[in-house]
């Protein structure tokens, strides 16, 4: 949180964070009186506060509000007389935000960022020894210190005159003279007053005195040419060169960062080279300024760019003299992908552009030229004197292809020598020729080895040793059935059917170890040709401990062999049926035989309740849809728009005449229960349902005796795409009906309780309008011709 000045103590404020807008009028006064107390004009209180790095929008607040608020009519004229002496100070926004094309560029100018960086300030220290060669000015406070046999200590002002008045001396000049010189004229003056300052006839001084410079004058400093911010700023009399520069912003995007001249008394002093001080950290560069100096910064005059595998990419100003050797250091040196062979320069010429190619050897001649831009490229992603081993040896990987190496020593010696499971009647060695092209050299591995035939080995081979495994292939056996983990495991030699069937978890519950049945691929193709015979077929009794009886105990395995085991003769798994609706006791119930049927398992649930209604009894029963099927019903759903998804689900309603059932249980009726059936025994039904296309598909009440006609004008009536004389109706049993037409007579299907009718949808008639309209005409024509012949024959 920003500190605000509650205490009238001007060091104490801090200045980085305080934000004036936050500061109350009392605050803003007390500051006011606390400035006109220690004789701190606006500008000196505009130089410490851009200092210790206050923006200067809040510097541009302040002096607004201190101009406003007042405590007396003194203090008022105080604070104009100060802001009129400050006319000639710049007040200008350094953090102002540059346009985006600007800052990029900056950004990439090495040395910008010395003097834009929020984390580094060049603030002068006031609190350091007068540093040697000082020179003393109006404004300058000398402090005299006298200790010894006489004590006494003095801070006198240097008056306009450039005099320092001493009590019981005088006035003393010291203007324009350096720190050192000051004191020895000072000290030899006083000395007339302090005797004991002399050396007289040999006698040991016994008072002595030092001068040093108190409070600091203020100098102005002008800043002109390629700056951010150029102007005049007020400073202290310690501030140095980068001082100024970091107030300024430093050189704009076409400033010089080498040639920045200091002019002092209208004649030029030094030359300041920014990168001097970044690079070698010479200190020279930063010396202190004087009263009425000038910074001006040139544009420059050569500047190219380093893109690429170097470590400081931007660009970089070059001076006359220097080569690619100096500019590859101010870019920080190559990175280590760097190739360093050569350089890619793009040069701009009057009309175009041309390349040059800099070798390492002629860094030293380039001659950098303005808009230069050089492209360090990366190293080639290969190997100058690798090979490698692969496959069946103790140790893989890239070795580097040393004089005289050759492919046994690279086996044996680098590779650590062949694997129990080499395959030693050929090994293969990639290679690339001349035009880059892939070839191979096969080689056998067993005379290499020996030390009967061996190779020379070439940059880039790529040794392959063969595993025996790697030319069989994987070599798996194979369970499934009624086993615990069905699938593929890895073959061993000598293993047994029984070390399979424990490998996949043993047998399931409803297995039987008779008959497990091992095929074997033939691998012979001249029996497969003789016989047509693709695999040998062997069965085995497995019991429960996983021995194999008989013969079969001393059966191997071999790879790719297939197992498999059956389910035990007349094991099922567990089966249930529901009973729903109107029975005693609904529920799930399991089938304890294969012959139960729908009257046993009625009477199980404790027989139907008064409110059953038989006729509309149901067996729902899982069904399991080929692909046919659901395609089939797919195009009568597209077809029939009373059809709907619900309909073709996984189970279908199996109509059953409960009724009979019950008065002749175990007859050919009363079906035989499956797993998962369900029999739905509803409540007295009292409604119809109407849908499809009618007007209003609705629910209605049964009225016994009414016809069908009743229970479709109760929905509306058939839509225009009404397909009538298909009108059906399927009841609370599942079974249907629909209307059937014999002759001249139509009739129509009878409606019971919970029954649903349903009106299907006239397909759509293909052709178009003229078509139809043809076809009636050429009916009518045939009509009339017809009517013609018959009246002939009257």
């Amino acid at each position: 949180m920003a500190q605000t000045p509650t205490e009238a103590d001007l060091n104490k404020i801090d200045w980085k964070t305080m934000k004036v807008d936050r500061l109350t009028d009392a605050q803003i006064q007390k500051i006011s009186e606390e400035m006109k107390s220690r004789g701190v004009g606006i500008t000196e209180l505009e130089s410490m506060a851009r200092l210790r790095g206050v923006p200067a929008v809040e510097i541009a607040k302040l002096k607004s509000r201190l101009a406003t608020v007042s405590t007396s009519s003194s203090a008022k004229r105080g604070v104009q007389q100060e802001q009129a002496e400050d006319s000639l100070a710049v007040t200008s926004d350094i953090s102002v935000k540059k346009p985006v094309e600007e800052e990029r560029l900056n950004k990439r100018i090495f040395g910008t960022t010395i003097f834009n960086n929020e984390n580094l300030s060049f603030e002068p220290s006031l609190n350091i020894p007068t540093p040697k060669g000082y020179q003393v000015g109006v404004g300058d406070e000398l402090v005299i210190d006298i200790w010894g046999a006489s004590q006494a200590m003095m801070r006198l002002p240097v008056e306009s005159s450039g005099n320092i008045n001493v009590e019981g001396v005088g006035p003393i000049y010291v203007n324009g003279l350096t720190i050192e010189e000051a004191n020895s004229k000072v000290i030899g003056r006083i000395s007339s007053i302090y005797e004991g300052l002399r050396k007289n006839g040999g006698r040991i001084p016994d008072t002595f005195a030092q001068i040093s410079l108190g409070n600091l004058r203020s100098i102005k400093v002008t800043i002109a040419g390629e700056a951010y911010v150029p102007g005049t700023y007020t400073l202290p009399s310690l501030a140095t060169v980068f001082n100024a520069l970091y107030l300024a912003g430093g050189p704009n995007e076409k400033g010089s960062f080498r040639k920045i001249k200091v002019i002092r008394n209208g004649k030029p002093y030094k030359t300041v080279d920014v990168y001097d001080f970044l690079l070698n950290g010479n200190g020279k560069q930063n010396f202190v300024l004087r009263d009425q100096d000038i910074i001006l910064i040139p544009a420059y005059e050569t500047r190219l760019a380093f893109e690429g595998e170097i470590k400081t990419p931007g660009l970089f100003e070059a001076k006359s003299g220097e080569n690619m050797n100096d500019l590859v250091r101010y870019a920080g040196g190559f990175t280590a992908e760097a190739y360093k062979h050569r350089l890619e320069i793009v040069r701009k010429g009057d009309r175009e552009l041309s390349i040059l190619d800099l070798a390492q050897d002629d860094f030293g001649k380039y001659k950098p030229q303005n808009g230069d831009s050089i492209t360090v490229l990366k190293i080639l992603e290969r190997y100058a004197n690798k090979v490698s081993l692969e496959g069946a040896v103790y140790r893989t990987g890239n070795f580097s292809l040393t004089e005289g190496l050759t492919l046994s020593k690279l086996i044996l010696d680098k590779g650590e020598g062949l694997k129990e499971d080499a395959f030693l009647n050929r090994g293969i060695i990639y290679r690339k020729a001349e035009d880059l092209s892939l070839e191979a050299v096969s080689f056998d591995v067993r005379d290499v080895i020996t030390g009967k035939k061996d190779l020379a080995l070439r940059r880039d081979d790529k040794v392959i040793v063969y595993s025996i495994f790697d030319l069989e292939g994987e070599r798996n056996v194979n369970v499934s059935g009624e086993i615990r983990f069905e699938g593929e495991y890895a073959f061993a030699e000598g293993m047994t059917l029984g070390d399979l069937v424990g490998m996949a978890g043993g047998f399931k519950f409803g297995a039987t170890g008779m008959r497990v049945e091992v095929a074997r691929r033939n691998l012979e193709e001249e029996d497969q040709i003789k016989t047509g015979e693709i695999a040998d077929i062997f069965y085995f009794d497995v019991d429960k401990d996983l021995r194999v009886k008989g013969e079969g105990n001393s059966f191997k395995l071999a790879p790719f062999d297939q197992v498999f085991v059956r389910k035990a003769p007349n094991y099922r798994e567990a089966e249930n049926v529901v009973v729903s609706g109107e029975v005693q006791f609904p529920g799930k119930y399991g089938l304890k035989e294969e012959t139960e049927r729908v009257s046993d398992i009625i009477a199980r649930a404790g027989g139907l309740t008064n409110f059953a209604y038989v006729k509309g009894a149901a067996l729902k029963r899982k069904i399991e849809l080929s692909e046919i099927e659901i395609r089939r019903r797919e195009q009568i759903m597209e077809n029939d728009s009373s059809m709907v998804e619900d309909d073709f689900k996984d189970f279908e309603f199996i109509s059953i005449n409960l009724k009979k059932i019950l008065e002749k249980p175990q007859s050919n009726i009363d079906l035989i229960l499956q797993d998962g059936d369900e029999l739905i025994l509803p409540h007295q039904l009292q409604t119809v349902s109407v849908t499809g296309e009618v007007l209003n598909p609705v629910g209605v009440t049964y009225v016994p005796g009414k016809s069908l006609k009743y229970y479709i004008n109760a929905g509306g009536g058939y839509s225009i795409r009404a397909k009538k004389g298909k009108t059906f109706v399927v009841y609370a049993d599942g079974s249907a009906s629909r209307s059937k037409k014999f002759l001249f007579f139509r009739s129509w299907p009878k409606v019971e309780p919970g029954a649903k009718v349903i009106v299907p949808e006239r397909p759509e008639r293909k052709g178009n309008a003229q078509q139809w309209i043809g076809i009636g005409t050429a009916a009518a024509s045939l009509g009339l011709i017809i009517s013609n012949i018959i009246t002939s024959t009257k």
